[in-house]
């Protein structure tokens, strides 16, 4: 059973869902763009840039991260104002994170295919090659700085972050952004029942969630693994 401490109020949940709506449609405009004939380019082409950037780079899981902060600002008042704060350093942060992903496998196909009015056999076969394995490097580079920039909102309200997992973003991680995502996990997850909830909640919280505040977390969603824990630790003491 969910603790109620978790739970988001049925105002937070609708606003949640009128906020995200747009950027989910928004997203998944663009995504579909990215199959769209380019000039000088073949649809071919684009279509395997777009399934290249949807299946091996991170894109999925930014969108992820666009919702569930979305979600996060309507969970209480508080949440909302400390927005302002966040928006003197998240766009910076989270910005490199982009970067990373998306920017850094777009480069090279780029520089690769600059000034060039049309694409030659030669070019675009290079490019193909070139692109999945750029994408899986910058893959490899985001999810390693994730914990990093993710503990950069660790002084937030944890019954706020962990109750923007409710409504659009449990939807999008269940079925879009979790698949073939290599997703961190506290060591207690495996104690859990693993459910879906479970999954999502013990993510967001390894990595949006302070080391300090994790108790807190684990105390009110696990009571029975934390109360297990700290008995543990007790018995260990010399």
């Amino acid at each position: 059973m969910q603790p109620e401490v978790f739970e988001s109020s049925t105002f937070s949940l609708i606003i949640s869902w009128i906020v995200c709506l747009p950027i989910i449609l928004g997203i998944i405009a663009w995504f579909l763009g990215l199959f769209a004939k380019q000039e000088g380019v073949p649809w071919i082409f684009s279509a395997w840039l777009g399934i290249c950037l949807l299946v091996f780079s991170p894109a999925r899981y930014l969108l992820f991260q666009v919702v569930l902060a979305s979600s996060y600002m309507v969970q209480s008042f508080g949440a909302f104002v400390s927005v302002f704060i966040l928006a003197i350093y998240v766009p910076i942060v989270f910005g490199i994170l982009y970067f990373i992903g998306i920017g850094l496998p777009v480069l090279p196909i780029m520089a690769m295919l600059k000034n060039k009015k049309r694409m030659t056999f030669g070019r675009g076969l290079a490019a193909s090659i070139v692109l999945p394995i750029a994408c899986i490097i910058s893959s490899f580079l985001f999810y390693w700085a994730l914990p990093f920039a993710g503990k950069t909102v660790g002084w937030l309200k944890v019954k706020d972050v962990i109750k923007a997992t409710n409504g659009p973003p449990a939807l999008i991680f269940k079925y879009f952004s979790s698949q073939l995502t290599p997703t961190r996990m506290p060591r207690f997850f495996y104690e859990t029942p693993k459910e879906d909830i479970d999954f999502l909640r013990c993510h967001v919280a390894s990595i949006y969630v302070s080391d300090k505040k994790l108790g807190y977390f684990l105390k009110h969603q696990y009571p029975e693994i934390y109360e297990k824990a700290v008995a543990e630790s007790e018995t260990a003491k010399p």
